[in-house]
């Protein structure tokens, strides 16, 4: 049965790069009508969404970050990016002897519909930053009022104030030193741009609905690469499975960075591919410049980034070699695309100046962050550079042979090529075995070997004990459950879709021996497998549930979704080459991708259904709202010890007023501190969790009230075993105002 080869957008010939690993050439799929629109949208999309981001964050970086800036600059860039990518009237995405059904594409964007509408009607509202959603959130919120990535910490009232911190998790100070007055917002803030465009966009419920937009975008682009990848019912498959995946929804309702970088990377991928295919200098720059947007989202994003651009420069060099093959002298291919080092330059080039901006934004703008992850990210910057050198080796690779070619014989090349086809079917399978093993040890053999143990600083012990005591397991903070990794991604996925990815990887590393695997099955590889040997043998994450699974979201937990259809797809190629008399072939195709559709859909159910409400810190905005109103707009928050780690940017953010925290225990110094509020013109008001810990930080406090924040459900989180359950959850504080210090 030949391989599918997809059709250069602009000739209607077979691309070079996957050309040169078909087994033989196929007809092109005919043109689907629904399909081109499909993905006209889409690419239009994430095209516009990139610009605005990136030219939003550059903004935020020297802090003019307003809407009349960001909105028109970054829609007018956008729009010259699309115009430089082209919208074809054929698609580029489809794959297999026959074209995707139209309904396919119909049915693959209602899900990608439906899971966003659900994700947006149950929306977080992750206000406090007892983790890393309220930092994205206060960020945002932060950006959108302030246009600046510096965060006031002191200001009227507090200046100079002694016996006061202003830090909080995640905002820290700028200087080295220790000077509070200016603080700095944790992590790289691309996500935190994005949150600030959907405040300026969309008011109070804007902010938090940005995550469950960018998920749906992140599920259409997914869709959009697996129809490159898949037979049509299987890429509907894989993206319907993604979008039920309990993992999947809670990090897209609350304010993660997992979907964006999900997001950036299987598109950036799609985009790098198709530029590929035709070679088209514009097309080129804009492809790395959709895969660069990822190097501004996490520093581990390099894995992937890395991997893909050592796959440019195999595509690059395959297309020179096609060129040579052509008689287009290898200076281009008749098409008058780019080949070879040009070609890769512009992958290169696009993706430099996000690059640059995620670099520029994490050192100058996070700098403690990056200070706290140097060792790490040195190692991945290492991996984009490595990346980097093999893309180029593989160009220089290519010129070299084929000067050799030149010089040798025919006979002795032809010879030797015999020689290595006859030795080539046995490695293959022997590569397959060994994936295969490699896979079986990491799910069944690796969780009964000794648990693995990494430091924690005491604050995240007490919490992995705590989760421990409860359960009934024995105390051991310091373990990381990283040798049940795939065991954990069973629990979400189900047993046989993670069985299907293993099999899938196997597939593709026989594939990949006997030279038989397209550009885009590479592509894949180049993307999940990096982070999947990354994170499975070590995912440097706390180990509660569902925390820890966040590290699998980006790409493993697709990746895998995507290998177990490969594996399903070629299962029904064997079979359909079986013709029983009097039977149909398409039947046995039709069987197993049924088969396969249900194993990887139904599998996510037994965790994501019960947790399908699942919703965290709902209506967290009206709280903190109201104890805005209850201190007003002139004044002076001081919140206590049991609190202000993670209330105090929550309280400087949305009421925008100075505030701050005890720096040692025992009472305010209120001697100094009363004079100094009220000749600023403002009020000094004192927050804590009780009323008892308000009088103790300021006995003479007067018009004491409890303020509600939230009443709530949130997870319980687990260690061994999936959460399943949620708990009532109220939250109040008391406030109260201080005229006199005595």
């Amino acid at each position: 049965m030949p391989v599918a080869v997809p059709a250069n957008a602009r000739t209607g010939e077979p691309g070079p790069g996957e050309q040169a690993f078909a087994d033989d050439a196929a007809a092109p799929p005919a043109p689907s009508a629904v399909l081109a629109w499909f993905e006209r949208a889409v690419v239009a999309a994430v095209i516009l969404f990139v610009s605005v981001g990136l030219v939003g964050l550059v903004a935020a970086i020297f802090g003019v970050a307003r809407p009349v800036v960001v909105l028109p600059i970054g829609l007018l860039v956008g729009g010259a990016l699309v115009a430089l990518w082209g919208l074809p009237r054929v698609s580029t995405s489809a794959q297999g002897a026959r074209p995707v059904r139209a309904w396919i594409i119909v049915a693959g964007a209602l899900v990608i519909l439906g899971s966003t509408a659900v994700n947006v009607r149950f929306h977080a509202q992750h206000i406090i930053t007892n983790r890393d959603q309220g930092i994205y959130v206060n960020g945002g919120k932060w950006i959108a009022d302030h246009g600046d990535l510096v965060v006031e910490g002191r200001g009227p009232g507090l200046d100079g104030a002694p016996g006061l911190m202003t830090n909080a998790l995640g905002q820290q100070p700028t200087d080295a030193v220790g000077d509070d007055s200016k603080l700095e917002i944790q992590s790289m803030h691309l996500l935190h741009t994005y949150m600030a465009v959907g405040e300026w966009v969309g008011g109070n419920r804007g902010l938090f609905v940005t995550p469950a937009l960018i998920g749906g975008l992140a599920l259409a682009a997914l869709f959009l690469l697996a129809l490159r990848l898949l037979p049509g019912g299987l890429a509907l498959a894989a993206t319907t499975a993604l979008a039920c995946n309990f993992i999947w929804f809670h990090g897209a309702r609350d304010a993660l960075s997992e979907p964006l970088l999900l997001l950036t990377t299987f598109a950036g991928l799609w985009f790098v591919l198709v530029a590929a295919e035709d070679g088209r200098r514009a097309r080129l720059l804009v492809g790395g410049l959709v895969l660069g947007s990822s190097l501004a989202v996490r520093l581990d994003a390099g894995v992937g980034v890395g991997a893909v651009l050592a796959l440019a420069g195999l595509c690059a060099a395959r297309r020179r070699a096609v060129a040579r093959r052509a008689g287009a002298g290898g200076s281009a291919p008749a098409d008058g695309g780019a080949t070879g080092f040009p070609m890769y330059a512009f992958v290169v080039g696009g993706l430099l100046l996000p690059a640059l901006i995620g670099f520029v934004d994490v050192t100058e703008r996070s700098s403690y962050y990056f200070s706290f992850l140097e060792d790490d990210s040195v190692l991945i910057a290492a991996f984009v550079a490595a990346g980097l050198a093999a893309g180029l080796a593989l160009i220089a690779a290519e010129a070299v042979w084929a000067h050799i070619r030149h010089r040798r014989s025919g006979l002795r090349l032809a010879t030797a090529r015999r020689s290595l086809a006859r030795l080539l079917p046995a490695a293959a399978v022997a590569a397959a075995a060994v994936t295969v093993a490699i896979f079986l040890f990491a799910w069944v053999v690796r969780p009964q070997g000794d648990p693995v143990r990494a430091d924690r600083p005491p604050e995240g012990e007490a919490a992995m004990r705590t989760i421990q005591l409860r359960e009934g397991l024995k105390s051991d903070p310091e373990r990381t459950y990283a040798e049940g990794s795939v065991l954990r991604l069973a629990w979400y996925m189900g047993d046989a879709a993670v069985a299907l990815g293993g099999a899938g990887l196997a597939v593709v590393a026989y594939r990949v021996v006997r030279g038989r695997a397209t550009d885009t099955e590479l592509g894949l590889v180049a993307v999940a497998v990096p982070a999947t040997v990354l994170f499975v043998y070590r995912p440097g994450i706390y180990s509660d549930q569902p925390w820890m699974m966040r590290r699998y979201l980006p790409h493993v937990i697709p990746g895998l979704l995507l290998f177990g259809g490969l594996a399903a797809a070629s299962l029904g190629r064997v079979l359909s080459r079986w013709r029983p008399v009097g039977r149909r072939p398409q039947l046995a195709t039709a069987a197993v991708t049924l088969a396969a559709s249900v194993a990887l859909v139904a599998g996510t159910f037994d965790v994501s259904w019960p947790l399908r409400e699942v919703r965290t810190d709902a209506g967290g905005r009206a709280g903190i709202e109201r104890l805005c109103a209850a201190m007003g707009p002139d004044a002076v928050a001081v919140l206590g010890n049991d609190i202000s780690l993670t209330h105090l940017p929550a309280v400087r953010g949305f009421c925008d007023i100075p505030a701050a925290r005890p720096a040692q225990e025992g009472p305010l110094p209120l001697a100094d501190l009363v004079p100094r509020v009220e000749r600023s013109g403002r009020t000094l008001w004192v927050v804590a969790g009780s009323s008892e810990g308000l009088r103790y930080l300021a006995p003479t406090v007067t018009d004491a009230r409890m303020v509600p924040l939230m009443q709530t459900t949130r997870l319980i989180a687990t260690m061994a075993k999936p959460p399943s359950e949620y708990r009532d959850v109220e939250l109040h504080v008391w406030v109260g105002k201080v005229e006199t210090a005595a």
